[in-house]
């Protein structure tokens, strides 16, 4: 009888805090605990292009080189799903907030040929970004979202672009070895 007991009030106190959690204000919450970013400093990426994010990068690291130029039709028609829908920013804030995608990351860094393509591939995409309108304030997002150092960010990303301009292909080797590192 009295596991019964233990049981339903074990099962109501459940439910209350259910309800609590459905009933009170996400905003409410994160003021109160205060652990949690602002709502404005998130990078919100919708679970299907992080599922499209995933898998670019994981058949980017675990096929093999001899295999990929087979897939890049794949790979293509995946990078195209994102087009306008994802900015660079968000396409790293995606790899670097996933731990089996910062393993992967590690795994691709070892892997010359591949990670230098993959951060030749970043440029054309970070200078286009670099034109647009708000370029620092999605930079300001990003390094806050992945709790970096802003300002060692700022400048080692500043270094890049500069090199970036200058046209050399991988300019932006810097800004991924910092951020696989961190």
């Amino acid at each position: 009888m009295k596991i019964r007991l233990i049981y339903w009030l074990t099962a109501v106190a459940l439910f209350l805090i259910f309800i609590a959690y459905l009933a009170i204000p996400k905003k409410v919450m994160q003021e109160e605990f205060g652990s949690v970013l602002e709502q404005s400093e998130y990078i919100v990426v919708s679970e299907e292009d992080r599922a499209v994010i995933r898998e670019i990068i994981t058949t980017l690291v675990h096929t093999q080189l001899t295999v990929l130029p087979f897939k890049k039709g794949y790979m293509e028609s995946l990078g195209k799903k994102l087009v306008g829908r994802v900015n660079t920013f968000e396409f790293l804030a995606v790899i670097f907030t996933e731990p089996d995608l910062v393993a992967d990351m590690k795994i691709l860094q070892k892997s010359t040929f591949k990670y230098k393509k993959f951060t030749e591939g970043l440029q054309p995409k970070l200078l286009k970004d670099y034109q647009k309108a708000g370029f620092y304030q999605r930079v300001t997002k990003f390094s806050k979202h992945l709790r970096l150092d802003e300002a060692e960010f700022m400048t080692i990303l500043n270094h890049c672009l500069d090199a970036a301009k200058r046209e050399e292909k991988v300019a932006f080797l810097p800004m991924m070895d910092y951020l696989i590192s961190d």
